[in-house]
């Protein structure tokens, strides 16, 4: 993973955080430039560095396009990833002047900056703005609840099962789940190891809960199934 500048490709200017994009011309524009709730749209490359636990905390993202990661790396060389982003959620939130993780772009992204937020709410566009990022904090508590009783699982078939039905509620109407992330960053996610989540692929295509057509490429064949093993109990 490597940590570099991102290409500045557009701007954001409305009233809250779904305003179209407008392209950005020259490298005189910049992110000093860009007041409270506009945001800069920067292009990030497979795997490359959004920022790193420790940087200071000068603004949050909003995801365009692709899937972010935020992850921390331990003494030992491990990685543990804390969560996935994708496509309008916001992330880079701190209560204090520093990132507490790593966020990387999982395949090729496109973010929305956006400066740390002042204190004060001067008017009405800055209100909804406010009342915009209180909902997305309380989906980012209850992302992380979804993470916790994943984590409590003590089965590696139920976690995986219940990685795949929260994956598949990202893209609902899809046949075919397409998965972004490796094997490697569904393990760190999971807490197993990769050769476990590749057992437990393989279990799951071998019952006929899914078909693999391609590494990436996963079709769910029996849903209620896919359900039933993400809440059982029992050990790995």
């Amino acid at each position: 993973m490597s940590h570099q500048s991102a290409a500045v490709v557009g701007s954001i200017d409305d009233d809250g955080f779904d305003g179209a994009v407008h392209p950005v011309a020259g490298p005189a524009f910049r992110e000093s430039d860009v007041p409270f709730r506009h945001g800069l749209v920067h292009a990030y490359a497979a795997g490359t560095g959004i920022y790193a636990e420790g940087d200071g905390a000068e603004r949050f993202y909003k995801v365009l396009s692709g899937v972010a990661r935020t992850c921390r790396y331990l003494g030992d060389g491990q990685r543990q990833v804390d969560a996935f982003y994708w496509p309008g959620d916001l992330f880079g939130f701190e209560p204090d002047g520093q990132y507490r993780l790593t966020a990387e772009a999982v395949g090729d992204c496109t973010l929305v900056a956006y400066p740390r937020l002042r204190c004060v709410i001067q008017d009405a566009a800055e209100y909804r703005c406010a009342s915009q990022l209180l909902d997305y904090a309380l989906r980012g508590i209850e992302r992380a609840q979804e993470h916790a009783l994943l984590l409590g699982r003590r089965c590696a078939l139920s976690k995986l099962a219940g990685f795949l039905l929260q994956y598949d509620s990202h893209r609902p109407g899809h046949r075919f789940i397409e998965l972004v992330m490796n094997r490697q960053d569904i393990a760190d996610y999971l807490g197993v190891t990769i050769e476990t989540v590749s057992r437990s692929f393989t279990q799951l295509e071998h019952d006929a809960v899914i078909a693999m057509p391609a590494a990436k490429r996963i079709a769910i064949l029996d849903r209620v199934r896919l359900r039933r093993i993400a809440e059982q109990s029992g050990s790995a």
